[in-house]
């Protein structure tokens, strides 16, 4: 059985860019003597408006304008970054996608696979559901509701 993980994460080596549960259940599917391969989302070309949108909202977090708030159109260009980027791979010898805590590349995966119809299926690892750390970690306060939604249906899906 053949597996890519892909990530956000820059090494399938680096414990400190994992978390545990992530990591030991990849070594895990290894050690089992599933072939496991890592894809790093790295070097996306995001087009111009998504870099400015970015930029913005770092300059507005740091002056404190605004908290944790991912504005739709921002998480929409995003994911069809990612998405357009994840096009020019063929996963057609891949039985299943591990995704790594990350929707905005579970979302372009399940919008490509409509698109492209193969046959691996997308697996989403997290280490708990949305619900449990909206509002706890800094990163996952005060969103923006379409994306705690989003978030969440992603943890039911």
């Amino acid at each position: 059985m053949k597996i890519l993980n892909i990530t956000f994460a820059e090494s399938d080596q680096d414990k400190r860019a994992w978390s545990g549960t992530a990591y030991k259940t990849l070594q895990a599917l290894r050690q089992t003597g599933y072939q496991v391969d890592f894809l790093p989302v790295k070097n996306v070309p995001f087009p111009m408006l998504l870099q400015l949108q970015w930029l913005t909202y770092r300059i507005m977090r740091k002056c404190g304008l605004t908290k944790h708030i991912f504005l739709p159109t921002f998480t929409n260009s995003f994911r069809n970054a990612v998405k357009s980027w994840l096009e020019t791979f063929d996963f057609a010898s891949y039985d299943y996608l591990f995704v790594t805590a990350s929707s905005v590349i579970s979302n372009a995966l399940v919008l490509l696979k409509k698109e492209k119809h193969f046959d691996a299926k997308v697996v989403t690892l997290v280490d708990a559901p949305f619900c449990a750390i909206e509002n706890y970690y800094d990163t996952f306060t005060n969103l923006y509701p379409a994306n705690s939604d989003e978030a969440n249906q992603i943890g039911r899906d």
